[in-house]
């Protein structure tokens, strides 16, 4: 099984946005024009054109991969009707769901932890980037036996989740934000965001970690799938476990970035780990899975 990241500080995404580098250029008056500005609802997270997100996804190579995939005739729709909550879509040839490469919507909050799960850590206040969907399919693709359907999947990926993920944490370094913010409706969903993200829970961590390992002998796909309908079961005690989303970050900011190193986090997340065995009911699966 892949060994998930520990230290946040050697990820590749590092770089800060540089907009000499991106041709984007906002001057320190025009940048508060645009945050005080009432029409400003109208800018990508109330900073950004339109032409600005598209260098911003040019810049992270999300374009570049999309071509070199064949979709050629790219089109980008940025949608801040609604001022709490932004959408970024990328389409090929037309602009209808058959034809969405992309769709994420962000909003920006404030993650003011109510558990303290290590006493001695120095909690504050953060501002947070959050993920409230992300979509990233390829819509002429197929399901194959290789790459089976996830749930609440409708086309397979793209395969490109490293570059939006940079494009994120690029734009979310240049809003000074503390971090990025999820909650991962599927157990699949944490186990592809893990090689970035943490849950700020460690005992979450550690139980996702746990399992990982003791589903890594099956294709994700099952495994997903067994997780969603209530089919994998802890070994120890003999109830079946449920998922339930929690606060899913990446760190960006010293003080959020120190918090998942801590030792402190590391012992209960692998001490965690260590309680808990899964295995799948297959019995119950099939049953679930035939009806």
């Amino acid at each position: 099984m892949k060994k998930p990241h520990t230290k946040f500080k050697n990820l590749k995404p590092v770089q800060k946005l540089s907009f000499e580098d991106t041709d984007i250029i906002i001057s320190e008056s025009e940048l508060m024009r645009q945050l005080n500005e009432k029409k400003g609802y109208s800018l990508y997270l109330g900073v950004f054109t339109k032409e600005e997100v598209r260098k911003v996804l040019k810049s992270s190579h999300v374009w570049r991969e999309l071509t070199l995939k064949g979709f050629v005739n790219l089109i980008l729709d940025i949608n801040t009707d609604d001022p709490r909550r932004h959408i970024l879509r990328v389409y090929f040839d037309s602009m209808d769901k058959a034809h969405m490469l992309i769709e994420i919507i962000l909003s920006e909050s404030i993650f003011k932890p109510k558990i303290l799960h290590i006493p001695s850590f120095k909690y504050g206040t953060y501002n947070m980037t959050v993920i409230e969907w992300l979509v990233l399919q390829n819509p002429v693709s197929q399901f194959t036996k290789e790459r089976p359907k996830l749930p609440d999947q409708q086309y397979p990926g793209l395969g490109i989740a490293r570059q939006v993920g940079d494009m994120l944490v690029n734009v979310s370094r240049y809003l000074q934000k503390d971090g990025i913010l999820n909650f991962p409706q599927y157990y699949h969903n944490a186990v592809i965001y893990s090689e970035l993200f943490k849950f700020y829970n460690p005992y979450m961590q550690g139980i996702l970690k746990a399992l990982e390992k003791s589903l890594s002998k099956y294709p994700l796909a099952e495994s997903a799938f067994a997780v969603s309908i209530g089919c994998v079961k802890n070994l120890k005690d003999g109830s079946y476990f449920k998922w339930k989303a929690e606060e899913l970050i990446l760190p960006i900011s010293a003080e959020l970035t120190r918090y998942f190193e801590s030792k402190e986090y590391e012992n209960i997340s692998n001490n965690t780990m260590k309680e808990y065995s899964f295995d799948i009911d297959w019995v119950l699966y099939k049953s679930k899975i035939t009806h």
